[in-house]
């Protein structure tokens, strides 16, 4: 299983910004940027070396050319690099900036950064408040009963009035 987000990205400038939407705790995905340079598609070099950068919210950050399990965190297919992040790229809510760089023959070129907006978890373990279950509240009898009572009890009876 994985979610990959397909783009283009035009090496010669910075166009729009792209952004990848993911949620706190992903672990399965991965970004296909098809590179270009102007009009025409650049093809990555067969000897680039290639690493992942990135920096999260919380401003923790690394480096990597491989996944937790070894396995490369790219694959290359012409002018089509595709990243799959690491699961810290995506370990804490808010935006994560991430750049790639591709190293050959001396050379260096790093793509423009890709915001990934992480979105918090929702059991991230956050404090909540109270919780009412207003269907017991409307449909129990009893509930329904014992509330109106309580109402009732706290309702002036008249003898505080003074005339």
């Amino acid at each position: 299983m994985l979610l990959t987000k397909e783009v283009t990205m035009n090496l010669s400038y910075r166009d729009v910004p792209i952004v990848m939407d993911v949620s706190q705790g992903d672990s399965a995905r991965a970004l296909s940027v098809r590179f270009m340079q102007g009009e025409t598609p650049w093809e990555i070099p067969d000897d680039a070396k290639i690493f992942v950068q990135f920096q999260c919210a919380d401003g923790t950050g690394g480096t990597f050319d491989s996944l937790p399990d070894n396995t490369p965190a790219y694959s290359v297919n012409g002018e089509v690099l595709t990243v799959y992040l690491a699961p810290q790229v995506c370990a804490v809510a808010g935006c994560t900036k991430v750049q790639v760089t591709l190293l050959s023959g001396g050379a260096q070129i790093s793509t423009f950064p890709v915001e990934v907006r992480v979105t918090q978890q929702v059991d991230s373990g956050v404090a909540g408040g109270e919780y009412t279950n207003l269907h017991q509240w409307l449909y129990d009898p009893a509930i329904r009963d014992a509330v109106v009572a309580d109402v009732m009890a706290a309702l002036p009876n008249g003898d505080e009035v003074a005339y």
